[in-house]
């Protein structure tokens, strides 16, 4: 009498588009982990899919790499939060929602260039973009003589120092939220005025 095993149970259909991001956002993390040493079958653990799969969406492995160097380096998944995070009513409140989702895409694309070999940078119309996305958040709040750009470019600083500067030293970084209230009020001791 033979036995069966039990069927494993398939995994749930994605649309190609869906498929891919999800095949890419593995890849950008075991990336920011291992660096470019990752095989296509550590991939394939870490996305759930087969190997077969993975080149439907990427030719060889070097094409990988570069859409995990640009899906790093890109502005599109961020964009969206951003821009919800214009909505809020203070300006706190809109810092604080764009260090939030600013903070982990930091650390993730520091990690990501960390490991190129070719210790590639965002090129300056990422910066540009990224300045760009966060100057509306500073709205009418502007102070006499500095562009909203030159805002963004000092709050996209501060979380730079904090994520990125921090762990390399193995300083602990600052909560988000105390942060913000850094970059709006400055450093001194309010007590000392």
């Amino acid at each position: 009498m033979a036995t069966h095993q039990p069927l494993r149970p398939r995994a749930s259909r994605l649309d190609p588009d869906a498929r891919r991001a999800s095949i890419l956002d593995a890849a950008t993390e075991l990336f920011a982990e291992r660096g470019p040493g990752f095989t296509t079958a550590d991939l394939a653990r870490a996305a759930e899919v087969s190997e077969g799969t993975i080149f439907r969406y990427f030719p060889d492995k070097a094409s990988l790499l570069d859409a995990t160097r640009d899906a790093a380096l890109g502005l599109d998944d961020l964009l969206p939060q951003l821009d919800a995070a214009r909505t809020l009513p203070t300006l706190a409140q809109r810092l604080a929602a764009a260090g939030h989702a600013l903070s982990p895409r930091i650390e993730r694309t520091s990690r990501v260039l960390e490991n190129l070999d070719t210790h590639e940078h965002p090129d300056s119309d990422a910066v540009a973009g990224l300045l760009a996305a966060l100057a509306p958040l500073f709205g009418d709040d502007l102070v006499s003589g500095v562009e909203a750009e030159q805002l963004a470019g000092v709050f996209l600083g501060s979380m730079l120092a904090n994520t990125v500067l921090c762990r390399k030293a193995g300083v602990a970084s600052i909560d988000i939220d105390r942060l913000v209230d850094l970059v709006l009020h400055g450093i001194a001791d309010r007590n000392d005025a």
